[in-house]
This record gives structure tokens, C-alpha cells and sequence, in this order.
């Protein structure tokens, strides 16, 4: 695993801190460090009458680990990095970032929640950053169990932007898991918030999966009602359907549904995506012998804080890859007369299953 994949898990696996550490090698790597960090602040900033090369690759030593008193020089440096940018301007962040994130250093919460609000033109880094700085929040909850951090982290999944809260409710779930913690009664009664609040269907997924797995009471949204969906096919999205599903059904259901309305054989493996393919955590499947949960079949659509707007992938045939965009048009209080699921909708002939055959 790289630390780049998932901080907080390499962090907390691979902790840099080593006990059996020796002094020469932990005063070699200091050393090491500042002349790394002195080589940086010349290239951001060369004397006067010298041209700033085009790129420049930071060395950090990896067992080397910051004091309170450098935080002020990183921070300084980061955000001149930032409004230099350049070429290897994400690299010198990633590892600006990493090093101040594996210190571990309570002092830094300030520093990671103004990373959280920090935004530049054209800045690609931006997404990155912020999951950055809430895996080091998330470590000092994890390592230190700082109060400190873990308000901040608890403020952040109350943040403007859904994405920012749904990172912060993951990597406030992630911070108790993963050390093996208790979650505490103030963490259970923020997980409870969000799995009603609106905005950022992932965050409410997660809060809804995490309360599950806890054995502790999920809210069911709109009991003995239904939910209207538009389904569209991704490589001809003149090919739409709207289909109803209740809330005490499935999204296997949901797949039966669409599956009945494309006319297709039910004879492959599918997912629901919500957060995407690359999330395992929030994909549904179809039960099989060797595959893991979470199931479609278990995942009960008034269990998931469906609201109107909110959007998932839907993949069907891993092999043919028939990909569909699926999207809440409606929630219903009471379903209309007739049997659920059911198709409402088909905009036109559905494409062939095996097409050439």
C-alpha cells in the first residue's frame, strides 16, 4: 500500500513513530530533513537575479517527523508552494502534506482545518488536499485521541460542501475502526444527525451503514412509501426508464425492475455504485458464493435516506459492462394501486442484450 492510496490506513498500519528507533539514525534523518527543507525554500523563492527552475524533487527522509516548533516553517512553505505551483507542485505538496500528517502533531489542527476552507483558481489538487487533511485529523483522533482533532473533525461533516462531509463522516467512522475503538456517545449522536440530514447521499450511507454495523436502530425513511427512479443507459441515453420500487424493497429489487423492463435474461453479476467502483464499502452486489457484503438484497431502499436528486451508478454483466445512470426523481409518501416493483416508463426499444448473437 501506498500512503497516497488511503493516508490514514498507511499512517495507522505503517506508523513512522518507530519505538526501537536509535538517535543517530533519528538525528541523521533530522539533519537530512532541514537540508531538504532549505534546498525547497530556494527553489520557491531564489535570490534575487536567479530563475526558478522548472521543476524540483523534495527527498524527504521517511522516518523523519516534525516538533511543534517547525510548524510554522511548514506551513509557511506549503502555502508558498501552493501559490507557486509549477511543475511538481502536487508531488512537493503530497509530501509537505505527509510529513506534517504522520508528525501527529495536535498543534496542526488549525493547519488542517485551513486546508479544509483553502481554494485557488485551476487548483487540481484541491479534492486531494482536503481528504489529506481530514486523514490527519482522523490519525490524531486514531493515535492521540485528541479532543481538539476530533472537534474539528465532527465540525467538518457539517461542512457546505457534500463532498467535504462525506470524507469527514468516512474518516470520522475510519478513526474508531480502525484503532478499534469505542465509538463514543457523542460521535453515535452525530452519525444519527447525518443519517437524516440533507445533501451528500454518501455521508448519510455511510452514517446508516456504520449505525447498522453497531447494532444500533437506522432511521427508516418514509415507511410503507415509494421511491420513482429514472434509469438511464450510459451508451445510449435515448434508452430511459422510469421504474417504482417501495421503500421496504431492495436494490436487488431495483434491479429485477430494470432488468424486467429492458427485457434482458437476469443471468450475470451486478453492483450498485454509490460512490463508485472504486469504493467496495458502498457497493452493492448480488450475493454469490465467493463475494463479500454488503448485498443488494440487504440493502433496503428506506434504509439508505433516499431523497429526490440524489444519484448512483447502477452496472450490470461485468463482462459487457452495460452501465446505467440512476437517479431518485420522486419519493413517495403512499404508492400508487398495483404491485411493486413496476416498470412506469420505457422511452423507447430497449437495446439487445447480446447484440450479434
Amino acid at each position: 500500500m501506498h500512503w497516497d492510496d488511503d493516508p490514514l490506513t498507511y499512517w495507522l498500519c505503517c506508523p513512522p513513530r518507530t519505538r526501537g528507533t536509535r538517535d543517530s539514525d533519528a538525528r541523521r534523518a533530522a539533519g537530512a530533513l532541514q537540508e531538504q527543507l532549505e534546498r525547497l525554500e530556494a527553489h520557491l523563492d531564489p535570490p534575487r537575479g536567479t530563475r526558478r527552475k522548472g521543476s524540483f524533487r523534495l527527498l524527504i527522509p521517511p522516518h523523519a517527523l516534525l516538533g511543534p516548533d517547525d510548524l510554522d516553517r511548514l506551513r509557511t512553505l506549503y502555502l508558498r508552494a501552493v501559490e507557486v505551483g509549477g511543475a511538481g507542485g502536487t508531488a512537493i505538496q503530497s509530501a509537505l502534506l505527509d510529513l506534517i500528517g504522520r508528525s501527529a502533531l495536535p498543534a496542526s489542527v488549525p493547519f488542517w482545518t485551513e486546508l479544509l476552507e483553502l481554494r485557488r483558481p485551476r487548483d487540481r489538487f484541491a479534492g486531494k488536499r482536503r481528504v489529506l487533511a481530514l486523514a490527519a485529523l482522523a490519525y490524531l483522533v486514531a493515535e492521540e485521541e485528541d479532543a481538539s482533532s476530533l472537534n474539528a473533525l465532527m465540525e467538518a461533516t457539517r461542512h457546505d460542501e457534500p463532498q467535504v462531509r462525506a470524507e469527514a463522516v468516512r474518516h470520522l467512522v475510519a478513526a474508531f475502526r480502525e484503532s478499534e475503538r469505542p465509538f463514543p456517545a457523542v460521535v453515535i449522536d452525530r452519525l444519527q444527525a447525518v443519517a437524516t440530514e440533507p445533501g451528500a447521499l454518501v455521508a448519510r450511507v455511510v452514517a446508516r451503514t456504520t449505525l447498522s454495523a453497531l447494532d444500533l436502530p437506522v432511521p427508516v425513511a418514509n415507511p410503507n412509501g415509494a421511491y420513482v427512479f429514472k434509469v438511464v443507459y450510459q451508451r445510449d441515453r435515448r434508452v430511459q426508464l422510469v421504474v417504482e420500487v417501495g421503500a421496504e424493497q431492495t436494490l436487488a429489487d431495483l434491479h429485477r425492475v430494470i432488468q424486467n423492463g429492458l427485457d434482458w435474461d437476469d443471468d450475470h453479476l451486478y453492483a450498485f455504485y454509490i460512490n463508485g467502483p472504486h469504493d467496495e464499502e458502498l457497493t452493492f452486489g448480488r450475493r454469490f458464493e465467493e463475494g463479500d457484503p454488503p448485498f443488494a438484497a440487504q440493502a433496503v431502499l428506506g434504509e439508505l435516506g433516499l431523497r429526490p436528486g440524489d444519484r448512483f451508478d447502477y452496472l450490470f454483466d461485468f463482462g459487457d459492462n452495460h452501465a446505467f445512470d440512476v437517479e431518485v426523481k420522486e419519493v413517495k409518501e403512499a404508492p400508487a394501486a398495483g404491485r411493486l416493483p413496476r416498470v412506469v416508463e420505457l422511452s423507447c426499444d430497449p437495446p439487445e442484450q447480446y447484440p450479434g448473437w
